[in-house]
This record gives structure tokens, sequence and C-alpha cells, in this order.
């Protein structure tokens, strides 16, 4: 499992490079797994280009001196990924990549990995289970009691944000562990904000669930078993942030 986007994304371009199969749609559809002009392949090519733009994040987050070392090339590995000089239906075979502007991306990866390691930039990526168990039980309640948050958009919201984790997941070794801990975070973000949305009956639970959420993605992210105290401080800011989003609530509607 790919820890870091500029591993995952490597492995990809490495395998379209390498392919002898012919034109590039030929070679693009191989190594993602799905055909041409159909849905799921434009799902996985655009999550191919959210791995090239994770890496020009995470990169910006080094210490100056390594940010400078791979800056200047991240328009060559853009142009891998778009080969917007290339048609795709062409029967002649192109290289997208010199190995060079390639072997930097998987440095640019290790670069990360040693300093980001254990974060949602680079998980220590724990066990999948509890995750992948947390994230079904949230599809489940929000689709099953739709009262639970009466805001019908906020809740498709979710529901979205939680059904692409799951398929991020079910395609980890492809698109590697830092793609799952981004989406599951930006998921536990929307959950904390509509909490003021949910029904009042249901408050407790929906608490409840966030912070087993939590639990669960602090445990992918740092390899730590979730019985210890990392959990519980987690959920101590889970909680901070859901119930201050309940004050800033009632301070707006002024109850």
């Amino acid at each position: 499992m790919y820890r870091t986007d500029a591993h995952a994304l490597h492995a990809i371009l490495s395998a379209v490079q390498e392919s002898k199969t012919g034109t590039l749609h030929v070679r693009w559809a191989e190594v993602l797994g799905a055909e041409v002009n159909t849905p799921e392949f434009d799902r996985r090519h655009a999550e191919v280009v959210t791995l090239y733009s994770g890496t020009l994040r995470d990169i910006a987050a080094l210490p100056e001196a390594q940010r400078q070392n791979y800056g200047p090339f991240r328009h060559a590995w853009w142009e891998a990924v778009i080969t917007p000089n290339h048609q795709w239906g062409n029967g002649q075979r192109v290289n997208i990549i010199n190995k060079e502007h390639l072997a930097l991306l998987h440095t640019a990866g290790d670069v990360i990995e040693a300093k980001l390691g254990s974060t949602p930039l680079a998980p220590g990526a724990g066990s999948l289970d509890a995750l992948q168990e947390q994230i079904s039980e949230w599809v489940t309640m929000l689709t099953d009691e739709p009262d639970t948050l009466p805001n019908e958009g906020l809740r498709q919201t979710i529901i979205q944000q939680l059904q692409h984790v799951a398929w991020l997941i079910e395609n980890v070794e492809l698109f590697g562990a830092a793609s799952v801990a981004g989406a599951t975070q930006a998921a536990v973000g929307g959950i904390a904000l509509a909490a003021p949305h949910v029904a009042q009956k249901s408050g407790a639970k929906w608490k409840k669930m966030a912070l087993a959420l939590l639990g669960a993605l602090a445990f992918f992210n740092t390899g730590v078993d979730t019985t210890t105290a990392a959990i519980g401080h987690a959920g101590d800011i889970a909680t901070y942030a859901i119930t201050s989003a309940e004050h800033v609530k009632d301070a707006l509607t002024g109850d």
C-alpha cells in the first residue's frame, strides 16, 4: 500500500509508461482497470489528477530546501498525467515522461514519507478494517434514518463524501493510503460542521459515531492501537469542534 500521493502517482505513471499495449487510451485503461469512455474510467483518471494535486500540496509542506529540489519538475509530472501534446487514440506509441523525472517523483514520495509520516499526508497505514466498518455504519445510518439530519442537502453531501471514502478503500492498492486519509478527514469535517443541524433526539448518537470514526481514522493515520490515549485526545478535539459549532449556531440564532 503506497503511503503518499507521490508514491501512488509514481506507480501509476510508471505502469502507463512501461505498458506495451499501444495507444494512450489502451494503456491508461489497462493500468486503471476501467474501459475508456466510461464513468468509471473518468472517475479513476480524475483521482490520478487528485494524486498530482496532492503531491504538489505535500511538497509545499516540506522545508524550503527540499521544496526547491522538486518544484521545477511539477510541470513534467502534469504533462505525464494529461499528455496535452499527444492524441490519446493515436496508434503511435509515445513516452509520457522521462526516467529522471519519474525517479524524482519517487524520491519526493520518500522525502514526504520521512518528513510527514503518521499524518494524513503519509499515513502509518494501520488496519483499514475499523475505518471501513465505521464508514459503512455512517452510510447506513444516514440512508436508513434520514430524520437524523433533516437538511437533505447536507445529508446527501456527507453520504457522497463517505461513499467516496469507501470507493478509495476498495481501490487503496491503486490510489494509496493518503487518498483514503484525506477523503476521510474531509468527511469528518463535514460531519462535525453538520452537527448543529442534527435532530435533537439524535445528537448523542451523532457525537458517539463521530468519535468512533475519528478514532478509526487516527488509528489508520498513526498505526497506533485504538486503545491508546492518542485516540482519546483525538476524541477531545472532535468533541470540541462539534460543541463549538453548536455554540456558533446558538449565537447566530440568538438562542
